[in-house]
C-alpha cells in the first residue's frame, strides 16, 4: 500500500451502513491486526457528514471477548 493513502472499512447493521476511516500511520501500524482479528474494538471521533455516518479511527485493538458472545441474531 502507497504511503498517504486511507484505508476504509464499512460496517452494516440492522440501522444501515457506517464507515471506518483509518489514517496512514495507523494502517501502517495496525496492518496485521486489521488483516488477522477475526474482530476489531475501534475507538474515535464519531463523524456525521451528509447524512453519511463514520468513525475517524484513532485507537484500534483485538476484541477478544466477542469470540465468546452467543450465538448470531438473524435481523432478515
Amino acid at each position: 500500500m502507497p504511503a498517504k493513502c486511507f484505508f476504509f472499512i464499512t460496517m452494516e447493521d440492522e440501522t444501515g451502513l457506517s464507515n471506518i476511516i483509518i489514517r496512514p500511520q495507523i494502517y501502517e501500524k495496525e496492518k496485521i491486526l486489521l488483516s488477522t482479528a477475526p474482530f476489531l474494538l475501534i475507538e474515535g471521533p464519531l463523524q456525521n457528514q451528509n447524512g453519511v455516518t463514520s468513525i475517524r479511527a484513532e485507537r484500534i485493538a483485538r476484541l477478544e471477548s466477542a469470540l465468546t458472545l452467543g450465538k448470531s441474531r438473524d435481523y432478515h
